[in-house]
């Protein structure tokens, strides 16, 4: 706080009223409770019981006439123990650790072994509420009671050895575990070749993250990004689809001004965060061929019309760009190119941060809409820190894709995404 009042000195002058909340405090106090509001600018909120008061997730007793405290488990009244339901898709390692953690919990939290089992007998009712069976219930409380309390009242010193194996994230379903056992069983054939055996040389870290559950889909953000501006006759609009003022500009023919737009591969649909015109600057742009639907993905750090001139260019003078080399190519033409803005980054375009993150949002999008080759015109990514390299210096990505056996296998930000 002394830090903080000598850096904000000037500010704090401005300050009228300020508040300091001091929470959760337990004391022996023999005096009576006006005395110790001694100061006018401190109130003080007091809970008085004779023999007990409840902290945090416990109960403190005080036994007087043995001179000892004890604390117990405590739950709020509002509790409504709504524990993950058994039915739901969710690993099955997940449902056992459940029950088992909130008996490690209440284990914990109970000096007296008939408070742990009293407890232990409401959580069982909780859960058998929630779907789960006795064997299960059962084998997690007799696994908690044969632990030693004392152990469990030691902090638990955590691994600090790095992990080299690479997580491989999907959205669970019922379907993962027979996924998982595609890979574990098909997995040697990467080590055939020495190439991806380089790359791959340990099988992933296997995790899951939740699936959209009925709250994602029906239930709305109370505050909408971009923020809604107000538009003609009191409608609101939000990011009005527009071209810039230039009634005569020739760049705005070639952008697709849109809400949304798609990768042409997975057939994903991807919201924009703004709907830009040809003088924005600070973008991540996409260039889709309208003849075989592969995608490009570029930045920019200057106004869209300056690297969109510079695309056009490359096609018309035949250049060696990607862009160059594919709209070139036979069956193609410089009317194939269809333009826009997916994304809008707000930092200052000249920030020395602002390199750094505009060429991770391009590579994240180029991974995002399979936009590498050979799905895609995109001929490289940006081999930065953020990146696993491997011993050829392909930066994550296999050198020779034409005779691969996989599509596109990509590595960003320590995560495998596969198609």
């Amino acid at each position: 706080m002394l830090q903080i009042y000598s850096d904000f000195k000037t500010f704090y002058r401005r300050v009228r009223l300020k508040h300091h909340f001091f929470d959760d405090s337990i004391d022996d106090n023999v005096q009576t409770t006006p005395p110790l509001n001694f100061q006018d600018n401190l109130a003080r909120k007091f809970r008085q019981k004779s023999n007990w008061i409840p902290s945090k997730d416990t109960i403190v007793k005080f036994r007087k006439t043995l001179g000892t405290v004890e604390v117990e488990l405590y739950t709020k009244p509002t509790d409504t123990h709504s524990y993950l339901h058994y039915d739901s898709e969710h690993p099955i390692p997940c449902k056992k650790a459940g029950p088992y953690g909130q008996f490690l919990r209440v284990k914990r939290n109970c000096t007296n072994d008939a408070d742990f089992q009293r407890h232990s007998a409401s959580l069982l009712k909780y859960y058998k509420f929630r779907g789960y069976n006795k064997t299960l219930l059962n084998a997690s409380l007799k696994k908690a009671e044969a632990k030693d309390r004392k152990a469990l009242l030691n902090p638990v010193k955590k691994d600090t050895k790095k992990m080299t194996r690479i997580p491989l994230v999907l959205s669970y379903t019922k379907a993962s575990p027979n996924l998982r056992e595609i890979i574990d069983t098909t997995w040697p054939l990467l080590h055939i070749k020495e190439t991806t055996k380089q790359i791959f040389s340990e099988q992933p870290l296997f995790a899951y993250k939740r699936n959209k559950n009925l709250k994602d889909i029906l239930v709305r953000a109370a505050f909408q990004y971009p923020p809604i501006t107000p538009g003609t006759s009191g409608i609101s609009t939000l990011n009005k689809l527009t071209k810039c003022s230039n009634e005569e500009c020739s760049y705005c023919p070639w952008i697709n001004f849109r809400r949304s737009f798609t990768s042409t591969f997975t057939e994903r649909k991807y919201r924009k965060n703004y709907i830009g015109d040809c003088n924005t600057p600070n973008i991540i742009y996409m260039i889709t061929c309208k003849s075989c639907k592969q995608q490009y993905v570029g930045k920019s750090k200057r106004p869209f019309k300056a690297r969109l001139g510079e695309h056009l260019r490359y096609v018309k003078n035949k250049s060696t760009e990607p862009t160059g080399k594919h709209f070139n190519q036979t069956g193609h033409n410089i009317h194939h190119m269809s333009f826009e803005i997916i994304e809008v980054l707000w930092n200052d375009p000249n920030d020395n941060t602002s390199d750094v993150l505009r060429s991770k949002r391009e590579d994240y999008w180029i991974l995002q809409l399979r936009a590498l080759k050979p799905i895609g015109i995109n001929t490289e990514v940006d081999k930065g820190d953020y990146y696993t390299t491997s011993g050829d210096n392909t930066g994550g990505f296999c050198s020779n894709r034409s005779s691969s056996s996989f599509r596109a296998i990509a590595v960003m930000n320590n995560v495998i995404i596969l198609d």
